[in-house]
């Protein structure tokens, strides 16, 4: 099918990258155009929201949150082994899962593991059928700790509400998001990498301020809705 197509379009450069490679004589046909989105809107207060996911209404706790379909690629049970090493040394930390259920018994293990790692009181994995900027109400942080991955919708969300994120190094990933610049980037599947920058934003407000208003700019720059247009 592709090799009939006259354009061929993808959201990220390193899968254009790959479509050439697989379609000879298709240099001049495949294009990335970048996804480009609306900022989500919520009529919630930060407050409120915590309250809908069943979050800790204690201001001190900092909610990390991941946003994206509840299968194993996008790697869940990886922020679950992160989520225990970051809790063992912030007790003010909390977790956030939202996405669509497409197999429910990946859902039930998510839960399953939360409970063995004994964080299941700190953790919320749900899916939410409401506006997306209801979720991003409640999160502090953003994590997405995918595994495979083009041009995530959910990093440039949070990009476009200044959160600071910690993101791995998948697919385009690193071309939307600059380590050290507009976030932290960390290897897939590594808990470790992965709850070390995600302490390093819990104790360094500064730095994670930084890094949200980078990320700001950056979707300012590359990723308004008129611009993919």
């Amino acid at each position: 099918a592709l090799r009939l197509a006259d354009r061929v379009l993808t959201d990220s450069e390193v899968r254009a990258k790959q479509f050439r490679a697989q379609l000879p004589g298709s240099e001049h046909k495949v294009f990335a155009i970048p996804n480009g989105i609306p900022e989500p809107q919520s009529a919630y207060h930060p407050e409120e929201a915590r309250k809908l996911f069943g979050l800790p209404e204690d201001p001190r706790v900092r909610v990390i949150g991941q946003i994206g379909r509840l299968i194993e690629s996008k790697g869940q049970t990886v922020l679950l082994r992160a989520a225990k090493k970051i809790i063992d040394q912030d007790p003010h930390a909390a977790f956030l899962i939202v996405g669509y259920t497409y197999d429910q018994h990946y859902r039930e293990g998510l839960n399953r593991l939360a409970q063995e790692l004994g964080i299941a009181n700190r953790v919320r994995i749900v899916s939410y059928p409401g506006p997306i900027g209801d979720v991003w109400k409640a999160i502090d942080i953003h994590a997405h700790a995918s595994l495979f991955d083009s041009q995530p919708i959910s990093v440039i969300e949070g990009m476009s509400l200044g959160k600071p994120a910690v993101v791995t190094s998948v697919g385009g990933v690193p071309e939307m998001v600059e380590h050290g610049h507009t976030g932290l980037i960390v290897p897939p599947g590594d808990a470790n990498a992965l709850s070390v920058s995600i302490l390093e934003l819990l104790k360094n407000q500064d730095l994670a301020r930084r890094l949200g208003q980078g990320a700001r700019e950056r979707y300012e720059q590359r990723h308004r809705p008129e611009m993919m247009t």
